[in-house]
């Protein structure tokens, strides 16, 4: 079982960029601030600010009411979910009646949806919700639907979220409600990180996906100032980067596995107002500094390659 913090495997998940996140963090002075996604899904980078003390609270927010309700039985309902880990048949028929109740699920519990989206995201191919198990439905191959269902691992990432229930608020809201009812009229400092559904693929990966307008109703909220603290990332298709025209941007090269494993070139766009850190590498904390030339990286399992560019310079 992999070492992150959520207990959530995720499309295009961003675990590793909490240590970049930090270090724009520390580089803008940001000190006991609050950490916001409007997009959380399985917010592994939030929970490792959160748990390292980089941030003193994080706002996740997700549209899916299988998400929301897996985060919020997390905090509310931890006894529960950990003796369902405890308990669960890794079976056909239970992986059925688990897929049933998220097809239905404003018409469950709480509870009851959130077990199932945890149930369906660790024994389904590469954690979407809507794919069939690990092992397919006849159970067969070398890899069975309880490769990535380590009982004791679960029950105790469960067990962690929940001891910092007080820091952790958890909302169900469209994204731009979120940002502007929310984020906007937080206390403190907030350090946003967005990571919308793909332009391109979105559709194929996540179960709310976007249309075109409203990538760029988000780009140009984002673009007005109303947040100071914002970054985002995308699928570096040539419609975000003109969504993005004049933002700081930083493009890279990931590899994925959702259903197939395939590469894919993402962009990160930053605010204004952020800090950014000499290290260029936002994954393995490359020492490069940002000089908006094309390089490739030392060999790594994840980044591959990637550029820099400042529009003012």
């Amino acid at each position: 079982m992999s070492t992150t913090d959520t207990p959530l495997r995720y499309p295009g998940g961003k675990s590793a960029l909490a240590g970049f996140l930090a270090r724009i963090a520390r580089a803008t002075g940001l000190r006991n601030a609050f950490y916001a996604e409007p997009y959380c899904g399985g917010a592994g980078a939030a929970l490792s600010l959160l748990f390292s003390e980089v941030v003193s609270d994080v706002y996740l927010n997700d549209i899916d009411r299988a998400i929301y309700c897996f985060w919020k039985a997390a905090l509310v309902h931890t006894d529960a979910m950990c003796k369902h880990l405890h308990t669960v048949e890794l079976s056909i028929p239970e992986w059925q009646r688990q897929k049933a109740v998220l097809l239905r699920c404003h018409r469950h519990s709480v509870l009851d949806v959130g077990f199932a989206c945890l149930f369906l995201n660790r024994v389904n191919r590469s954690g979407v919700l809507r794919a069939n198990p690990i092992g397919g439905l006849a159970q067969e191959g070398e890899w069975r639907m309880d490769a990535r269902f380590n009982r004791a691992a679960l029950v105790a990432k469960i067990q962690r979220i929940a001891r910092y229930r007080n820091r952790i608020h958890i909302s169900n809201l469209d994204a731009a409600v979120f940002l502007e009812g929310t984020v906007a009229k937080l206390a403190r400092p907030t350090l946003t990180y967005l990571d919308p559904p793909y332009f391109a693929k979105g559709q194929f990966l996540y179960r709310n996906h976007y249309e075109p307008e409203d990538h760029r109703k988000l780009a140009e909220y984002l673009k007005s100032g109303a947040l100071p603290y914002w970054l985002v990332s995308y699928d570096a298709t040539p419609e975000v980067q003109e969504l993005y025209t004049g933002c700081r941007r930083l493009t890279y090269q990931l590899s994925y596995s959702a259903a197939k494993r395939y590469s894919g070139r993402e962009v990160m766009f930053f605010s204004p107002a952020l800090q950014l850190p000499v290290e260029a590498d936002p994954f393995f904390g490359s020492q490069r500094a940002w000089n908006g030339r094309l390089f490739t990286p030392s060999p790594a399992k994840r980044l591959l390659q990637m550029a820099v560019s400042d529009p003012t310079s």
